[in-house]
């Protein structure tokens, strides 16, 4: 539920809690990332303006 600005998405690794990747969208809309391993859980966490917005489950990461 973003408030229409600018969102920002990090993934992290779930084994380590290391962030490897970050994105961004505007508002509610369409992210993705460029990742190519599917071996290992990830999970990304979104935030507005510092404002936790959601976590994700962990899961290996799917090529669509």
């Amino acid at each position: 539920g973003s408030a229409g600005g600018s969102v920002t998405i990090d993934l992290h690794r779930t084994s380590s809690g290391e962030k490897v990747l970050t994105t961004s969208r505007t508002g509610d809309g369409a992210f993705s990332f460029t990742w190519y391993d599917n071996t290992e859980d990830v999970f990304v966490v979104a935030r507005e303006s510092s404002v936790l917005l959601g976590r994700s489950d962990d899961d290996v990461a799917v090529m669509n």
